[in-house]
C-alpha cells in the first residue's frame, strides 16, 4: 500500500503538480536570465519583496555634522534665505538657542555652502546646455540646465538597496482557474513589463548566450524611463515647464514615490518661442 507522499509523486509524474484554484502565472521573455516561469498562488500571502539585508546608516545626514545642521541647511535652501538672513540663522542656532538632541555646529554662511556642495556629490548635478535651429535665416539659440538621465539611471543601478527590485525583462501574466487541468486562463497587463511593447524592444536585442546550460553571468536589458512634462505647472514666476523622469524598471510603488527610487527633476524645458 502506498503513503500519501507516494501517491503525490505519482500523480506529480503523470498528471502535474497539484495548483490551486486560482493564481497567477508568470512566463519571462525568451532572452531573460531566468527563463523559468513562476506560480503565485492567490491563497497564499505575498511575499515581501527583498530588499537586502542593509542596515540604516547611523548618520543619514552625513556629510553634515549634525541632524540639526542638516536641518538648518534645508530651510535656508527651501527658503531662499538671502545671505542676512541666513547668517542669522546659523549664527543664532549655534549660539544655543535651538534645544534639542541635535546641536546645530554651522557657524557660518561658508561653512554650510561647503558642505551643501560635499551633499550633492551624491546625487546628480544638473548641466547647461544649449539648442539651437535656423529660422527664416536668423539663429534661435535656447539655453537649458538639466540631469543627465544616463548618469541618473547609472546612479540608481549602483545603489545596493535598490538592486533586488530592478525588473530587468519582461513577462507575460496570466490570471489562471484550475487545478490539474486549467479551466480559465486571462492575460493580465499590471506593470509595463507585461504589455506588449517592453517585450517587443527586448525581443530586438541579442539573445542571451545558455551555451553549456549555464546561468548566464551578463544578459542584454531595457532600462526605460517615462517621461513626464507638465505645462500646467508654469506660473507667472515659472515660466519652464519642469519635466520628471521616473524608473519604468522599478515597481510602481517606488517609482512613484518620491523617496529613493522614485522619479527626479529633470531640468526645465524653456518654452518655444513663436516668431
Amino acid at each position: 500500500m502506498l503513503n500519501p507522499g507516494e501517491l503525490d509523486d505519482i500523480r506529480e509524474e503523470f498528471i502535474g503538480p497539484l495548483l490551486r484554484g486560482a493564481y497567477f502565472k508568470v512566463v519571462p521573455h525568451p532572452n531573460s536570465a531566468e527563463p523559468t516561469s513562476l506560480i503565485l498562488p492567490l491563497a497564499a500571502n505575498p511575499a515581501a519583496p527583498a530588499a537586502g539585508n542593509y542596515k540604516p546608516q547611523d548618520v543619514p545626514w552625513a556629510p553634515f555634522r549634525s541632524r540639526a545642521d542638516f536641518g538648518v541647511a534645508e530651510i535656508i535652501v527651501k527658503g531662499g534665505l538671502d545671505s542676512d538672513l541666513s547668517k542669522k540663522l546659523t549664527e543664532g542656532a549655534s549660539d544655543g538657542w535651538n534645544e534639542g538632541r541635535s546641536r546645530v555646529t554651522i557657524q557660518s554662511v561658508g561653512e554650510m555652502q561647503r558642505t551643501l556642495e560635499a551633499a550633492r556629490q551624491y546625487g546628480v548635478r544638473f548641466k547647461s546646455a544649449s539648442v539651437s535651429a535656423s529660422y527664416k535665416g536668423v539663429e534661435h539659440e535656447i539655453k537649458f540646465e538639466y540631469r543627465d538621465p544616463w548618469d541618473w539611471v547609472l546612479a540608481l543601478l549602483n545603489d545596493e538597496t535598490l538592486g533586488p527590485l530592478f525588473i530587468y525583462n519582461s513577462a507575460k501574466k496570466f490570471y489562471c482557474e484550475g487545478s490539474t487541468v486549467v479551466d480559465h486562463e486571462e492575460r493580465v497587463i499590471d506593470e509595463p513589463n507585461t504589455a506588449e511593447t517592453w517585450a517587443k524592444y527586448e525581443s530586438e536585442l541579442p539573445p542571451t548566450d545558455r551555451r553549456n546550460g549555464r546561468k548566464p553571468r551578463l544578459f542584454h536589458c531595457l532600462l526605460p524611463l517615462h517621461f513626464w512634462l507638465d505645462e500646467g505647472l508654469v506660473t507667472k514666476h515659472v515660466t519652464m515647464h519642469p519635466f520628471v523622469f521616473r524608473p519604468v524598471f522599478l515597481p510602481s510603488h517606488i517609482r512613484n514615490a518620491s523617496g529613493n527610487g522614485g522619479g527626479i527633476l529633470g531640468g526645465y524645458m524653456p518654452p518655444v518661442m513663436i516668431f
